[in-house]
């Protein structure tokens, strides 16, 4: 780690805080330097201190009417290519205090992320407009059946729910939430799906699609 100042103001820094405390917080081996068995069990607390430290220095610079702090957005797979290049250059250009922390992953992961304040946002799947809730609707997208080019099945433009019975899917496990709704409409129809291959990321899907092993729905 970088502290940008002198190798003997940290060493005079260090002197002085073990004074203070009137303990040993570091020992010298043959390694470098390492923590004592007090300084290890000082420095989850002093962790703490610093970030509360840090949130404090935030708030006091927000207060003046500049928004600052790091801020962690969870973003759907599909969502990254449409929304990550423009969130990053909108926010270097309107709130160049804000730290952008951003994460990929499933829908279902994301919303277990915010639930337990890991996130402080994400662009989420929901499944109908009463899950929406206090949430901002940002789009609505179709699902697409995605097969071989000149596929005879997909020569329609929709593709009735009771033909895909008949067709080997690459489809994500369960229990994502594209899964869930397939699985409930096949059992509202009395339908029993052909799952091929389990695939968890878009990208996926389309790879393994493309290599002619089944059907995508994306």
């Amino acid at each position: 780690m970088n502290l940008a100042m002198p190798q003997s103001m940290v060493s005079r820094a260090i002197t002085h805080l073990e004074r203070q405390c009137g303990e040993r917080l570091f020992v010298r081996t043959g390694r470098g330097v390492v923590l004592t068995e007090f300084g290890a069990q000082l420095l989850p607390r002093m962790a703490r201190l610093a970030l509360d430290a840090e949130v404090i220095a935030d708030d006091i610079r927000a207060a003046r009417g500049r928004p600052v702090g790091e801020v962690l957005i969870g973003l759907l797979p599909s969502a990254v290519p449409r929304y990550a290049g423009l969130l990053t250059k909108a926010v270097r250009a309107q709130m160049p205090g804000v730290r952008l922390h951003l994460v990929e992953g499933a829908s279902a992961l994301l919303e277990e992320q915010l639930r337990e304040g890991r996130l402080d946002m994400a662009v989420v799947l929901r499944e109908d407009e009463a899950s929406i809730g206090d949430a901002r609707l940002l789009a609505r997208l179709p699902l697409h059946l995605i097969g071989g080019h000149a596929d005879v099945a997909l020569a329609r433009d929709e593709v009735p729910l009771a033909e895909l019975a008949g067709l080997p899917l690459v489809v994500p496990a369960r229990p994502h939430l594209l899964r869930a709704r397939l699985d409930r409409l096949a059992a509202e129809h009395g339908l029993r799906l052909r799952v091929a291959i389990e695939a968890n990321s878009v990208q996926l899907q389309y790879e393994v699609e493309a290599a002619g092993a089944g059907y995508a729905i994306c």
